[in-house]
């Protein structure tokens, strides 16, 4: 699985979005799976809205608003998410395997782990 957690409306987290949308249509049939996990800081109508004018091919998700607006949130903090975007490599066996990679070793981590799979 590859964990975004973003915020609608950023240039950094588009264009890391777009890295994700190729590293989907690459390997979601070997079993790749993407979210991205949306901070509170826009209304859950604009950041819907936002989505869909990416067009992301994998869920997306808001967290709860809580008076934590962006990635001071709880949900966020679990992670210990301090910069956006950030992304998460993780394992079947539910375990980081990597953070914040560059796309090329974002991929070779991906495609390391789904031969692991297989």
């Amino acid at each position: 699985m590859v964990l975004q957690f973003g915020c609608a409306a950023n240039p950094a987290v588009e264009a890391s979005s777009e890295a994700l949308k190729a590293l989907h249509g690459k390997y979601a049939r070997r079993g790749l799976v993407v979210l991205a996990i949306y901070d509170a800081s826009l209304s859950p109508e604009e950041t819907a809205r936002q989505v869909r004018a990416q067009e992301l091919p994998y869920a997306a998700g808001i967290v709860q608003e809580t008076p934590q607006l962006g990635w001071n949130g709880p949900a966020f903090r679990g992670y210990g998410v301090n910069a956006l975007p950030a992304v998460f490599v993780i394992g079947r066996d539910g375990r980081v395997r990597a953070i914040d990679l560059a796309a090329g070793e974002l991929e070779e981590k991906v495609r390391d782990l789904l031969t692991e799979r297989e």
